[in-house]
């Protein structure tokens, strides 16, 4: 008897929450972001370094707040955004007509970008335009210069003896 009650409240929950969706519309999560979408390579890669993702038309590194205020992914991707940094459109291309999809995106790290974590957002041209997916692109330090060589060797002998939890 409990296992019946059990899934009449799992057939009652799923119920629900598909009405809800279908009652939201369409519009309600056409152009939101998914992701991240793991298409970027490297996700490590320094300035000037070439770096591909998936198919996109339009990819904007550091994208401000307002941007997702026109629905172009959740509204919590915008605590991502660096204002230290600038916003750069990486890539800008005429969207491709249905049912053309965009081809890769390439682009190369701006020359002048500081080190750090940066959003990207990747609009590939689905759901008219305005779907997008998200990812990471890591900017790293400098490399230790070579009068820091030995305290290189010290810390990754460091990190062998100790290894991280």
């Amino acid at each position: 008897m409990p296992r019946l009650i059990l899934r009449a409240a799992v057939a009652w929950c799923a119920a629900a929450a598909a009405a809800a969706t279908a009652a939201a519309g369409p519009a309600a999560d056409s152009a939101a972001a998914h992701g991240p979408c793991g298409c970027t390579f490297p996700v490590v890669a320094r300035p000037g370094q070439l770096v591909v993702t998936g198919p996109a038309y339009r990819i904007v590194m550091n994208p401000p707040a307002g941007l997702f205020r026109g629905g172009a992914g959740p509204p919590q991707l915008a605590s991502g955004y660096r204002a230290d940094t600038p916003t750069r459109d990486v890539l800008r291309r005429p969207r491709p007509r249905w049912p053309r999809r965009a081809p890769r995106g390439r682009f190369r790290v701006p020359a002048d970008t500081p080190p750090g974590i940066y959003l990207l957002l990747i609009f590939d041209g689905g759901e008219a335009g305005q779907h997008a997916a998200f990812d990471y692109l890591h900017v790293p330090d400098p490399p230790l210069s070579t009068e820091h060589g030995e305290l290189h060797e010290v810390l990754a002998a460091f990190a062998n003896v100790f290894p991280p939890l």
